[in-house]
């Protein structure tokens, strides 16, 4: 289905799958055995399939002894985990927290995990929860390739931009092939309107975070699919090399995106991009009654803005002329926003 909705030629690369594979633990060895009811083939006839298909894919652990739904976790399994992982054909493993004994240290689980990854024969993604905050944690960068920074998103607004927040608080921890994850897309999932799903998607993508999606593809509405596969709000997304002018890389420019001005019913986000001249922006209705202009000034990109700039609506793929000091979202419905690229005139 990822193939057939058009989501792998977007970029959509791995197919996950969450809890509930595990069965058990064999006797003696202590290797993690597959469901079989579920997995009567096993793990790895699945992931041959799906590498066969031009796809990746991801499993779920936890670092505690037991997974979300009381099955076998890796706490103290981490290296036979690894291997067997690795063994398998894992591109992708998440590493939850959940019940049950655990190491003392937070980052215990994490550093063995990463110690037999290293040993792999293929590169294999490792995603980590949690880190709140980067006082917490300030080597997650060189442990993890992405890490959760908050609770667990829900299908409504306030969740999603809680979970946006929180991620923003991170983003000096960033850097190109590790990155924020502010926690799976809701959309497609019914709780949020099309003008919030469409802010969700968008922040998202200003943030670099991980586009994972997690519904039923199959009866995804064209609308979903439009929203995850918009390609220049993807192309935001992926661009993470941030380099000056010359070409050089800024060290001091952050490969994640930032709230550059809010208010009492807004807020106004926006990313640098690699070429180091052009910015994307999403500009926020937070108001959930009223329809809402949101003026962006340039001023407030900073140092390196330019006083003119050629706005492109990333939505509607459309350029909108050429704009001095600032530029005006018009009549933006409550929880909507609007998504524009900016390059120098």
């Amino acid at each position: 289905a990822a193939i057939d909705r058009g989501l792998a030629k977007a970029g959509y690369t791995y197919i996950n799958i969450d809890d509930c594979w595990q069965a058990a633990r064999a006797d003696g060895t202590g290797k993690i055995i597959e469901d079989p009811a579920r997995f009567p083939a096993g793990i790895a006839a699945l992931t041959s399939r799906i590498h066969a298909m031009g796809m990746k894919f991801g499993l779920y652990t936890a670092q505690k002894e037991f997974t979300c739904q009381r099955r076998p976790g890796s706490w103290n399994y981490e290296a036979i985990d690894a291997q067997t992982y690795c063994d398998w054909g894992i591109d992708y493993i998440k590493i939850d927290q959940c019940f049950g004994r655990k190491h003392q240290a937070q980052n215990e689980s994490w550093i063995r995990f990463r110690e037999g990854i290293s040993k792999c024969d293929h590169p294999l993604v490792m995603s980590v929860e949690s880190c709140y905050t980067p006082h917490e944690c300030p080597w997650i960068a060189e442990l993890a390739d992405l890490w959760r920074t908050g609770q667990d998103i829900q299908a409504t607004f306030a969740s999603v931009m809680e979970n946006i927040h929180d991620n923003d608080k991170m983003r000096d921890l960033a850097k190109p092939g590790h990155y924020n994850d502010p926690d799976l897309l809701q959309i497609g999932t019914a709780g949020l309107s099309i003008d919030e799903q469409k802010t969700h998607f968008a922040l998202w993508c200003i943030a670099t975070a991980p586009l994972l999606a997690s519904f039923d593809i199959r009866s995804a509405s064209d609308e979903t699919i439009d929203i995850l596969t918009n390609p220049e709000l993807i192309a935001v997304n992926q661009d993470v090399v941030v380099v000056n002018p010359s070409g050089e890389q800024n060290v001091d420019r952050q490969v994640q995106g930032t709230v550059v001005n809010k208010g009492d019913a807004f807020e106004t986000w926006a990313k640098w991009l690699s070429d180091g001249v052009s910015v994307a922006c999403v500009m926020v209705n937070m108001d959930g009654d009223a329809t809402r202009n949101i003026t962006l000034n340039f001023g407030d990109l900073g140092d390196a803005s330019s006083p003119s700039y050629r706005v492109r609506d990333m939505w509607v793929k459309q350029d909108l002329g050429v704009f001095n000091r600032s530029f005006t979202a018009t009549s933006i419905r409550p929880h909507a926003s609007m998504a524009v690229k900016l390059t120098p005139a």
